[in-house]
């Protein structure tokens, strides 16, 4: 649920940045030593993005850890063009983040009025399930392991384009289910079969015994 969620925003905010003429970009930032905790990840970003933002190089963003042998973090961003060579990798390694940094440009994606729509679209939405794909790879107990102690498995900016995790729960329920006697129940499972396959080719969803199980999964996650 967190991850078809997470695409919803991720997806919503790329779509509408690009609308209105603001590129989105994709960045990649890596624990150099391998030894990061995640609030040393998170006060490194948070360094980073200050010395960004001072320059006027990065304005919103919404992102997500990846834990491995050693932490990554992603996030679409938006904001002026950053050299990887010239900028990039000596601010990311001045925040104190190794000298393993990408950035690229956020193929085109157009605003699509449902959730549906995103998911029919997940090809030209690559990032966005990228970063879906590391809220679920990435678990709360994985998170806790390397020190978090407030799990947030995805994290925005005031102003992205897309909301939050709160909003993009509120939008799943909204198209796909109805609310019965207090409790949230399928109600529109069967107008989203080719959705809910595609999402189990996306890997957001695990191969669906039944169609109801499917939408039951997701909204138990």
């Amino acid at each position: 649920m967190k991850a078809l969620a997470a695409f919803a925003v991720v997806s919503d905010g790329i779509a509408r940045y690009q609308a209105a003429g603001t590129r989105v970009r994709f960045l990649t930032l890596t624990d150099g030593e391998g030894s990061m905790t995640v609030p040393e990840l998170y006060a490194a970003w948070g360094r980073f993005r200050q010395r960004m933002r001072r320059r006027e190089l990065l304005d919103d963003y919404a992102l997500a850890v990846e834990v491995g042998s050693r932490l990554h973090l992603h996030a679409c961003v938006t904001g002026r063009f950053i050299d990887q060579a010239r900028e990039l990798v000596p601010h990311a390694e001045a925040a104190g983040f190794g000298r393993i940094a990408d950035i690229r440009a956020v193929p085109p994606l157009a605003v699509a009025d449902t959730l549906a729509g995103y998911i029919t679209r997940s090809e030209k939405s690559s990032d966005a399930l990228q970063l879906a794909r590391y809220l679920t790879k990435s678990t709360a107990q994985e998170l806790r392991d390397r020190g978090a102690t407030r799990v947030r498995p995805l994290r925005v900016s005031r102003e992205w384009e897309g909301g939050g995790l709160t909003e993009g729960w509120a939008r799943v329920k909204r198209e796909w289910y109805g609310e019965t006697e207090g409790r949230w129940e399928v109600v529109h499972a069967s107008k989203f079969r080719p959705e809910l396959e595609r999402l189990s080719r996306m890997r957001l969803l695990a191969a669906p015994r039944s169609l109801e199980a499917a939408a039951h999964e997701l909204l138990a996650a």
